[in-house]
Parts: structure tokens; sequence; C-alpha cells
């Protein structure tokens, strides 16, 4: 009898060791094995801000702008997370969590876009003539606020002068 309970109590042990963290942890490297593009959609869709910048960086890389990594796989991961939180399939924690991705993208992308722009001449010093002017403004922690970011620095890199008042105006 008490063979047979050391038996179950190291199986139970061995069968917690090894459900513990090895199967999740294989899923989640699974997605890591995806094409940068997809990564990107996972990470929006899902949430995870973990490897955002590795792997903007290497989507900026592949494209001839950076502006093309927000147009492209960034924002199809964005029409995606729309889809699902407007057919009830995600949720508006889950919607925010989306967004930090986007803006974190987003904000490791600007600097880029603005040294583009400075060396084309299209800079404050360069005295550029702008398509025209946008003013954008929203509440703070309001997922638009986020969203109005975006749209700010798509609008800045197609030669709008983009007047952002900021939150709480």
């Amino acid at each position: 009898m008490i063979a047979y309970a050391e038996k179950t109590k190291n199986e139970l042990e061995e069968a917690k060791a090894a459900g513990t963290g090895v199967v999740k942890k294989k899923v989640l490297d699974e997605w890591r094995t995806l094409s940068v593009q997809e990564r990107l959609k996972h990470a929006l869709i899902k949430g995870i801000v973990d490897h955002v910048e590795k792997d903007t960086e290497e989507a900026r890389l592949e494209y001839p702008r950076p502006l093309h990594v927000i147009e492209g796989p960034l924002m199809e991961g964005m029409s995606i997370v729309g889809d699902y939180f407007g057919s009830g399939k995600m949720f508006l924690t889950q919607d925010i969590q989306s967004a930090r991705v986007m803006k974190k993208a987003v904000n490791y992308l600007t600097p880029v876009m603005e040294a583009e722009k400075e060396a084309a001449g299209e800079g404050n010093n360069g005295g550029p003539s702008y398509n025209g002017t946008v003013v954008l403004a929203t509440v703070k922690g309001d997922v638009h606020d986020i969203g109005k970011n975006i749209v700010g620095v798509v609008l800045g890199c197609n030669n709008y002068n983009v007047i952002d008042m900021g939150v709480m105006v």
C-alpha cells in the first residue's frame, strides 16, 4: 500500500512538472515562428506587447518606408481587432490591450519616420508646403486617444501639418 501511495505521489509530481508551463510555453512560442507580418497581427489581436519593438524593427527592414509597416500589418491587425470587437468576440479591456500594442509599435516607428522626413527636407527647417492642416484632440485614457496618435503619425507622414491639441481639451 505504501509503495502504491509513493508511486501515485511520484506520478502526480511528474504530471504536475510535465504540465506546468511546458505546454503553455510551447503554445505561446509557436506564433513566434510565423512571418513578421503574422506575428505583428497576432500580437495586436492577443494584446501581447512583449516582442512588439523587435518585430516592428524587423518589419521596418522589410518594407521600403516605416509608414508601410503601419499601413500594412499593423492596420491589418487592428482591422481584425475592430471586427472582433464589433461582433462581440472581443471586449473593451482586450481592445485596449491591442491599442497599447499598436501605440508601442507606432511610438517605435515615429523617430524613424521623423528622421526620414528630415532627410527628405520636409522637416521644420525645410519650410515644407503641406497638403493641409488637421487639428486633433481627444480625452485622456480613452481608446480613441491611441487612435488619435496613430492618425496623427499617418497624416504627418503624408505631408499634413498636424496640430495635436492633446487630451482633455
